[in-house]
């Protein structure tokens, strides 16, 4: 395989073109590979989930399980493949990805649950003995999964040799991560079936010295309820590294605490904003609840066409409808994220 302008050419490689890009790198970039494993293994279902309309997710490729390749975005576009992350390396911390890396999707089902006898993915459909690994993950025991689909020889040869290319072309590249290490508390892909320390060697790219370590989360008990002493950011992960995702909590502003990871508790904040209409299925079935998100990801904003002032909610989220404004709702909701415990009073 090779890259000529900013294309992956080879024998088994196609292209289906996705319009979820946002512009060209800067300076420097792309300098990461980012490897996923897309949580199925169809190579078609995945192309075709990722350019569905309102999925908001795209790649630079996908590796089908006989090692075909479909690219889905030009090596000089950025895509949105990494979602909320970040990662310390020796000289940096980074605390964002998708502008600095490309995306390696690998039609792979991921962990698989074992019941009796049989291995089950997340489909419910059961998985042959033979394409099932056994393996601790690295991120364990946050993830506790023990049995992962297998990748085969020609998915593993096809990444190794797309890498290998993209190095070539572009000097800048100097880490191979997969997603579960940029985004620790909520991936956990590639996984331990992929070999992502041999690509790293064979590639001649930085390898991590050790994983970082891992942070318990302690659940607190039901109903417990936290004081902001200051205003606190409110990020999306436990480290000042992870994105604020909603306006930031008042001093004295009370929080329902949820759980606490080192020095931060996850807490649930009240956020009042519009949304549009017609992404709101009206439920009047009891006195709380009257409205449910109908859509994949709905952006809640500060007014009508206002900006975004929290992360998107997501299908079946509950919100309280208290105002309307034309094709607009203006509603009341929680969302969940971290503050720094260190300004937080519990009471």
């Amino acid at each position: 395989m090779e890259i000529k302008k900013n294309k992956l050419v080879g024998d088994n490689v196609s292209y289906a073109p996705t319009t979820k890009t946002s512009g060209k790198y800067g300076e420097g970039a792309p300098d990461t590979i980012i490897i996923h494993y897309t949580g199925g293994n169809n190579l078609k279902a995945a192309v075709n989930w990722l350019n569905k309309k309102g999925v908001q997710a795209s790649a630079h490729m996908v590796v089908g399980r006989e090692g075909e390749v479909v690219q889905m975005a030009d090596l000089n576009e950025i895509t949105w493949h990494a979602g909320t992350s970040g990662y310390q390396f020796p000289d940096e911390t980074r605390t964002t990805f998708n502008k600095y890396s490309i995306g390696i999707e690998i039609a792979n089902d991921g962990y698989l649950s074992k019941i009796d006898t049989k291995y089950i993915n997340s489909f419910k459909k059961e998985v042959a003995k033979e394409f099932v690994f056994e393996g601790e993950h690295r991120n364990y025991p946050r993830v506790r999964a023990k049995y992962w689909h297998t990748y085969t020889d020609e998915q593993i040869k096809a990444v190794y040799e797309i890498c290998a290319a993209i190095i070539k072309e572009y000097p800048t590249i100097k880490y191979i991560l997969g997603h579960e290490e940029i985004a620790p508390t909520r991936k956990s892909d590639p996984g331990p079936a992929f070999p992502l320390d041999d690509l790293r060697k064979k590639m001649k790219v930085w390898i991590p010295t050790k994983p970082e370590p891992e942070k318990i989360r302690e659940k607190l008990p039901l109903g417990t309820v936290g004081i902001a002493t200051t205003v606190i950011n409110f990020r999306s992960g436990p480290a000042t590294t992870y994105d604020t995702i909603a306006e930031t909590v008042q001093k004295d502003e009370k929080v329902l605490v949820l759980s606490k990871i080192d020095k931060w508790y996850e807490v649930e904040q009240d956020i009042e904003g519009w949304v549009s209409k017609k992404f709101i299925d009206r439920d009047d079935s009891d006195s709380i609840t009257d409205g449910i998100v109908n859509a994949n990801l709905l952006n809640i904003r500060s007014k009508p066409e206002g900006d975004k002032i929290a992360k998107p909610l997501t299908k079946g989220h509950k919100v309280k409808i208290v105002d309307r404004d034309g094709e607009w709702y203006k509603v009341e909701t929680r969302v969940s994220g971290w503050v720094y415990g260190k300004y937080i009073k519990i009471v």
